[in-house]
């Protein structure tokens, strides 16, 4: 997507659809970008378990890294809302990344 052509409702809701996606977003706002692939992974999956991260065993957040690479990443890249660099492992928030903010904070930043 990179004519700068703004996401259309459609697309936004697609991609605010999955939790681990909103959580990403969540997390990299809240943490003022970028972020290391393996501190977004291991947050992530703090939220997801609503736990501590000693609470958090690393076969989840393998699981949820892995996702994130193959999955989530790529969607998110795509649609230019965060840019990742592969090179560095480096996550940040990318120029569509402020159409998700005018979307309910329910759908924008995880459950409730």
């Amino acid at each position: 997507m990179s004519d700068n052509t703004p996401l259309t409702t459609s697309e936004t809701y697609e991609l605010l659809a999955s939790d681990r996606r909103r959580y990403v977003l969540q997390s990299l706002r809240e943490y003022r970008t970028p972020m290391a692939l393996a501190d977004l992974a291991t947050e992530v999956a703090r939220r997801e378990y609503d736990a501590p991260v000693t609470e958090v065993s690393s076969d989840a957040i393998k699981s949820v890294s892995i996702s994130l690479v193959h999955i989530h990443i790529p969607k998110l890249a795509d649609a230019e809302v965060i840019h990742y660099d592969s090179d560095q492992h480096l996550v940040s928030l990318d120029q569509q990344a402020d159409q998700i903010e005018q979307y309910p904070p329910s759908l924008a930043v995880g459950r409730g």
